[in-house]
């Protein structure tokens, strides 16, 4: 699981330790792998081949969206992935600070720790579940758009595949931090700032 995840090249010892692979620092928590997840190494090979996922959810925190001062806006990952025609100004995408028509409808990749327990879906939540995402994967994107990603070209799927990628995709859920009292919700019941936010 945790090999095709961060994008491991085929071949590499399946039990490498997630030390190794989460070169993090000291203060922040490893993410667990539960040892009750289903996914054996075969699967994981299996999904790694079958979905690519790693192309945009990749390296330590499973996104391509890491930053630093030395990259340009450009070079970091941000994909139209054919979730809507026409995007709002409410909501235009990366199009929205470069003003460059290539970046209408391009958001950052999200990281996949804890993707799990993020429901809803896509920048807008327009996507109820990850079994919905996966669809929405797999059938290419819901809207035809000029500045689509060419990585977003759909592809046929079982209900058994999209059990097992939800079974991996629950892998990264890491309970430590979604229970830690001092990461928790600031403000006390009732405070108009635990109010459900939606994008307009």
């Amino acid at each position: 699981m945790i090999r095709a995840a961060a994008c491991l090249p085929a071949g590499a010892d399946f039990a490498l330790d997630a030390s190794y692979i989460w070169p993090l620092p000291d203060w922040m928590p490893r993410p667990p792998v539960p040892a009750d997840n289903p996914m054996s190494a075969e699967k994981v090979e299996r999904g790694r081949h079958r979905f690519e996922c790693c192309h945009c959810h990749s390296g330590v925190q499973f996104t391509d969206t890491i930053q630093t001062a030395l990259m340009p806006e450009g070079e970091v990952g941000y994909h139209n992935t054919g979730l809507h025609a026409d995007y709002s100004a409410s909501a235009p995408g990366l199009i929205g600070i470069t003003g460059r028509p290539q970046d209408a409808g391009h958001f950052r990749t999200p990281d996949l720790r804890n993707v799990a327990v993020t429901a809803p879906c896509m920048h807008d939540g327009s996507i109820p579940d990850l079994s919905g995402a996966i669809g929405h994967y797999a059938s290419a994107g819901r809207a035809d758009h000029p500045m689509k990603d060419g990585m977003i070209q759909g592809f046929r799927v079982s209900d058994a595949e999209i059990a097992d990628l939800i079974a991996f995709l629950e892998g990264p859920t890491d309970e430590g931090f979604l229970t830690d009292p001092s990461l928790s919700d600031p403000w006390p019941e009732g405070h108009p700032a635990r109010a459900p936010r939606q994008m307009p």
